[in-house]
């Protein structure tokens, strides 16, 4: 039988499009914690190398934490950003597309398309086309 690892007091520093957070070393991968908050990390199964964690007492809140309204969110798992303000969590989203185009930035960049905070469909697919005769 595998041994359990413990849980341990940590500081998220990178936010995932998964919508988890990174530990410093990128070994743990905790839900429902955002960069700079400290709080208790329960290390649950680990996948390819990489610890999946959950996030207990927090004890130092992100300024753009806000309460989920699903009741469920934490447990769920299918809306990754609940407790993120609407406003950074678009901000972080667009800023994430961007370093994808970082070999080759679009020459316009649309404005953000949003609809309603909840009880809409957040997943999208976007193909893009380089054709290098027309530049």
């Amino acid at each position: 039988m595998r041994k359990r690892k413990l849980p341990f007091t940590d500081v998220g520093h990178t936010l995932t499009i998964e919508g988890t957070c990174l530990s410093e070393d990128g070994r743990y991968a905790t839900h429902g914690l955002l960069p700079g908050e400290r709080a208790l990390i329960v290390p649950l199964k680990k996948k390819k190398g990489q610890w999946i964690c959950q996030s207990q007492n927090i004890e130092q809140d992100h300024p753009a934490r806000v309460i989920p309204v699903c009741a469920h969110a934490a447990q769920c798992g299918g809306c990754s950003y609940q407790h993120f303000d609407r406003p950074a969590q678009l901000a972080f989203k667009r800023e994430w597309l961007q370093t994808l185009f970082d070999q080759c930035e679009p020459k316009i960049w649309l404005e953000t398309l949003s609809g309603k905070d909840v009880g809409y469909r957040s997943k999208a697919r976007l193909g893009v086309k380089h054709v290098a005769k027309k530049g």
